[in-house]
């Protein structure tokens, strides 16, 4: 199966299109601003009854490649989210097997790495879903470095053809300082202890967005987003 890597989600969609319409409507027109947030609240009712309907599955377990009590406790939020039960879930720690800033391609391998990891000490079930998370570094198409998530799951549908599927989240550009770096062929790792000092952020706070927006933003959106586009994509199969 080839690795297809979503970006956005459709409700982040409607919500920035829906914004970029408010903004064309002057003050003073006789359609009032009001309208498009109106419009925008039936579109997201229609499309919260789609995903109960449409993605509503029964899990027998899902099984999480990580311990860390953020990530499990995002998986937990977009399953009630998207109307999927399930009879117990599984935070256990998996190497990733590459390195802790991975690029391009090796946060991709990571994520499915978690995967691989966790079927050598769990036995997979009938409708067992494994999730394996990975942030990592991208050179995209503009030449500039981006920080994102890559998710990958395993629904065993059946146990001989096991159904696999990979998605991302929204990119999040990385500074000049970090741009330079990375490019040098340094390791991100190297810049962040000096962003830190640059923005007086103490070395315990160890989420990059949050060092990235002087904790404007939290790196949990991206796990959100790139396991909720693995699941909107799981219901075709």
């Amino acid at each position: 199966m080839g690795i297809d890597i979503s970006t956005s989600l459709l409700s982040d969609e409607l919500e920035l299109n829906f914004d970029h319409i408010q903004d064309m409507i002057p003050n003073n027109a006789i359609i009032p601003k009001i309208i498009p947030k109106i419009v925008h609240a039936f579109v997201s009712i229609i499309y919260s009854i789609y995903i109960i309907f449409i993605i509503y599955m029964e899990l027998n377990r899902v099984i999480l490649g990580t311990e860390n009590k953020e990530k499990c406790e995002t998986i937990k939020k977009m399953l009630k989210k998207y109307n999927i039960h399930y009879k117990k879930i599984i935070c256990m720690q998996s190497d990733s097997k590459v390195d802790g800033s991975p690029e391009n391609n090796e946060t991709v391998r990571g994520a499915r790495n978690r995967i691989t990891s966790l079927l050598k000490d769990i036995k997979p079930e009938i409708n067992d879903l494994y999730v394996g998370l990975e942030s990592g570094l991208f050179k995209l198409y503009d030449k500039k470095w981006y920080e994102k998530c890559i998710c990958c799951i395993k629904y065993f549908k059946s146990l001989d053809e096991p159904i696999i599927i990979y998605a991302g989240s929204e990119e999040y550009p990385l500074c000049e300082m970090l741009n330079e770096l990375l490019d040098s062929g340094k390791r991100h790792r190297e810049g962040m202890s000096t962003l830190r000092k640059q923005k007086n952020i103490p070395s315990d706070v160890k989420d990059t967005f949050a060092i990235y927006t002087n904790n404007e933003k939290k790196r949990i959106i991206t796990f959100e987003q790139s396991f909720s586009n693995c699941l909107l994509k799981l219901k075709y199969y």
